[in-house]
């Protein structure tokens, strides 16, 4: 029996390589470069959102978590597994580094489940609560949720860690290319019951972590069903989305469970694929699918590169008001709009084309904006508006007062003119980027 009490004098073997001994230098190019790749990518996107003042909203701020947390998990296996390929005799880690490497490991495997259900959690908001999505996602429920997904991932590793770290071990030799959990566990010649029960217990949290998600897509696919349009732009988001939650989970679930019941012996090119396969593929491929993926990320990275991204031609006359509509579709897909009070209307009417596939009202002006705007009102609740400019100022203001529940902070000029609602949307603008916006022509940009 081997004493794990000074971890730094016990050594461990692992033997994952031996049937790709000659193979190696192949090997170590592709992880340099999955490597380089994973860092460069993830690192990009928080650069991003970090440089651009626009991008400091809680959707952004999850994703830098979810890619700070895929470098760390990609800098827990490769800079071991490299040194490996370049080793000439056999693969060794001490006890000590082994228990690192793995608490490494399953820290980032939970935190990244977890990661992931915030932001479901913050598209269904914004998506099907729309109303509710600024008193809901304050920067101290960001702050909290971040909190409790590094912090819940931390302490349950440390947990695991700390159970198997106490059992005396039998063997040094591990079957993987990387230390797990239950490949140390299985070391042990004492019952590992409470092992046992602790990673089933786990993995029932975090698979039904992953149904959440699944729900939550499910719920904003299905407030996206009022036309073909949107229902085309929601799976453009949500399947990629379920498609890389799908690959993550069924890859990490087959290896707990292989671990467990398999013999590695018996197919040891699909027990180590399995293994490194949540700890390559998602944090490669995560910055791609849904940080680039977005357009104002996209747009500020082809700007960063010279290519001008990002920038679309203005009008003169409520030109400020424009552009900040316009930023906020680009969340969601390309706009052209141009500048002026037509073109706020015409950019409004060129939204309801999409969503109703032409069913735009012809009434131009401000009765088309109205319109259109108490169909949207009408998809989710009842609304009554009296026609022209004054009916939309109310609505507009009615929404501001359930927003800020009755505080009195809504201020609109004019009766029924088109001014209050650009006072509005400024004021909006004005919480959100601290009087960055400039905004030309008087209150008939509305």
């Amino acid at each position: 029996m081997l004493d794990p009490g000074n971890g730094s004098a016990l050594v461990l073997t692992l033997h994952g390589f031996n049937a790709t001994l000659a193979g190696r230098q192949v090997l170590f190019a592709a992880s340099l470069l999955l490597y380089g790749a994973t860092v460069l990518a993830n690192l990009t996107v928080v650069l991003i959102v970090a440089a651009e003042k626009s991008l400091h909203e809680p959707m952004y701020v999850f994703l830098c978590s979810l890619c700070v947390s895929g470098v760390y998990g990609a800098s827990g296996f490769y800079p071991k597994l490299l040194g490996d390929l370049l080793a000439d005799g056999p693969q060794l880690i001490s006890y000590g580094g082994c228990l690192a490497q793995v608490f490494a490991v399953y820290s980032y495997v939970f935190c990244e489940f977890t990661n992931l259900a915030v932001m479901a959690y913050d598209r269904y908001v914004a998506i099907c609560r729309p109303l509710q999505y600024r008193r809901v996602m304050t920067r101290r429920r960001v702050a909290q949720l971040l909190l409790l997904t590094w912090s819940a991932a931390l302490l349950e590793s440390g947990g695991g860690v700390l159970l198997t770290s106490r059992l005396p071990l039998c063997s040094r030799r591990l079957d993987k290319i990387l230390c797990t959990n239950w490949e140390v566990v299985k070391l042990s010649c004492v019952d590992t019951a409470a092992n046992n029960l602790y990673g089933f217990l786990l993995m029932a949290v975090h698979l039904l972590q992953a149904l959440l998600i699944a729900v939550s897509y499910a719920h904003i696919v299905r407030a996206s069903r009022a036309s073909a349009a949107s229902r085309r732009k929601s799976l453009r988001t949500c399947l990629p989305h379920v498609a890389t939650l799908a690959v993550f989970t069924l890859s990490l679930t087959f290896d707990t469970l292989f671990s467990r019941y398999g013999e590695p012996s018996d197919a040891p090119a699909l027990s180590n694929l399995m293994a490194a396969e949540f700890l390559v593929v998602p944090p490669l491929v995560n910055p791609l699918v849904y940080g680039m993926n977005l357009r104002r990320i996209h747009s500020q990275l082809l700007r960063g590169l010279g290519g001008g991204g990002g920038k679309e031609p203005g009008g003169g006359g409520g030109g400020g008001l424009c552009d900040y509509i316009r930023s906020l579709k680009e969340e969601e897909g390309s706009v052209t709009t141009s500048g002026g009070g037509g073109g706020l209307c015409d950019y409004v009417r060129s939204l309801e084309e999409e969503e109703e596939e032409g069913s735009e009202p012809e009434g131009g002006g401000g009765g088309g904006l109205c319109d259109y705007v108490r169909s949207l009102k009408e998809e989710e609740g009842s609304v009554t508006t009296s026609g022209g400019g004054g009916g939309l100022c109310d609505y507009v203001r009615s929404l501001k007062e359930e927003e800020e529940e009755e505080e009195g902070s809504v201020t609109t000029s004019g009766g029924g003119g088109g001014g209050g609602l650009c006072d509005y949307v400024r004021s909006l603008k004005e919480e959100e980027e601290e009087g960055s916006v400039t905004t030309s022509g008087g209150g008939g940009g509305g």
